[in-house]
């Protein structure tokens, strides 16, 4: 499911399906020309995870073939098993400021409650 919606966001999915029935679609007149591929590319992207349990362990298999940088803020989780899904351990902050897509896959409990807030995802 993650991998999904973080598809659907980069292929604006959601937009042009809302788009359609109102009207308001943009078809494209010079393809591709109109449009900017990169964008919506998934290949070569910083994927910043925060959690590292059965989710994210998955979500980094999902992600090999599009060969993502993977940034891991979990400080529960040693290096040496974040290393051996090709992820690195960083900071909250600096996962923040280097990461293209961003998944909360933490458990929703007092140690992580508001650890994203307005400011950090703005």
């Amino acid at each position: 499911m993650a991998l999904a919606l973080i598809l659907n966001t980069l292929w604006h999915v959601s937009d042009h399906h809302a788009a359609m029935p109102a009207g308001t679609e943009f078809w494209v007149k010079d393809f591709p020309g109109d449009i900017d591929v990169s964008e919506r590319e998934l290949t070569g992207r910083s994927v910043g995870i925060i959690g590292f349990g059965k989710v994210w362990k998955r979500l980094a298999q999902l992600l090999e073939p599009f060969e993502c940088a993977l940034w891991i803020v979990d400080p529960y989780v040693p290096d040496s098993i974040t290393s051996a899904f090709g992820a690195k351990n960083v900071s909250l902050g600096e996962m923040l400021t280097t990461s293209d897509v961003v998944v909360l896959c933490a458990a929703s409990n007092s140690g992580t409650d508001h650890l994203l807030g307005r400011d950090a995802i703005a």
